[in-house]
């Protein structure tokens, strides 16, 4: 729901500008939108901005994507595939392309604030849990809020924002796998990309280091594991060898996860990783250093 303050501020700045002179069926549209009619009002500034006295006018151009936005948030309840929504983007964007003197600035940008948060929440539920048959719909709907974002705020820093939806999205494809790996094979390969993306803006990022070492190591125990069921040689020799590779593959991002917090899930880790791939003498070493720092714990 809109916060009342939203309301007021816009009724106060709107209420100012029709101090002058505005075409009748913009003045209806206003009058409609501040009794709550809002259905009504957006037919009455549909045909409003279509007239020739309106169709520059950048405060009839806010006005509807108000009142869209009205219609999108109380009557739509924020659907993620309300039109209403899209329409007061487009008119929110055209008020300001018509604002040169940024008149209406302030509001318009809040206004795309709104919006562009709107998006945010529809990515976040879409993750929980995610449809595996629109598995892209949360970054489509992440992407819109980061270019929404950045044209209300040109010079926002939204890397944290991004690294913490690639990862939420890599656990979302990646409980997707888990419970089916052979119906949903894809989503191995999605979760490595999601964590991989979220690497290239931060490779310190301990979170997704640590994750993406956890998926590429689970899924060669899960490739040695199905050997028991496989019969041919050299099918063995071929799956043994992919199984050591994804082991390879996870020991430099468990150990910089290690480098960056050096904790009991790390060490464990690196424990594992090393008797995996039989090397004694790093399998001793991280057994002796989790040894070690569970006992500090505990004192």
């Amino acid at each position: 729901m809109v916060k009342r303050s939203y309301i007021l501020t816009i009724v106060f700045v709107l209420t100012a500008m029709f101090s002058f002179a505005q075409t009748a069926s913009v003045v209806k549209a206003y009058e409609l939108y501040t009794q709550g009619e809002y259905v009504l009002a957006s037919k009455a500034i549909d045909q409003a901005v279509k007239e020739k006295e309106a169709v520059d006018d950048a405060l009839a151009w806010q006005l509807r994507a108000i009142i869209y936005f009205e219609i999108f948030s109380r009557i739509e309840q924020k659907s993620s595939v309300s039109e209403s929504r899209v329409i007061s983007l487009q008119s929110a964007l055209r008020s300001m392309e018509l604002d040169d003197e940024k008149k209406f600035y302030d509001q318009n940008i809040l206004i795309l604030d709104k919006l562009s948060n709107s998006y945010y929440n529809d990515a976040v539920k879409a993750l929980k849990p995610l449809d595996p048959d629109n598995p892209f719909f949360a970054k489509s709907s992440f992407d819109e809020f980061v270019r929404l974002q950045k044209i209300a705020h040109p010079d926002i820093n939204l890397d944290g924002k991004t690294i913490d939806f690639y990862r939420a999205q890599a656990t979302a494809f990646g409980n997707l796998y888990q419970n089916n790996p052979v119906m949903n094979e894809a989503f191995y390969e999605l979760t490595l990309e999601s964590l991989q993306d979220a690497l290239k803006l931060d490779s310190m990022n301990y979170g997704a280091n640590y994750n993406l070492a956890i998926y590429l190591f689970n899924e060669g125990v899960y490739k040695i594991e199905t050997i028991n069921s496989i019969i041919d040689i050299r099918d063995i020799v071929l799956i043994e060898k992919e199984g050591v590779d994804l082991f390879k593959q996870a020991e430099p991002y468990m150990l910089r996860a290690h480098e960056l917090k050096p904790r009991e899930e790390t060490l464990k880790g690196l424990k594992l990783i090393y008797r995996s791939l039989n090397n004694i003498d790093k399998y001793e070493y991280y057994s002796n250093e989790l040894d070690l720092f569970l006992e500090n714990k505990t004192e």
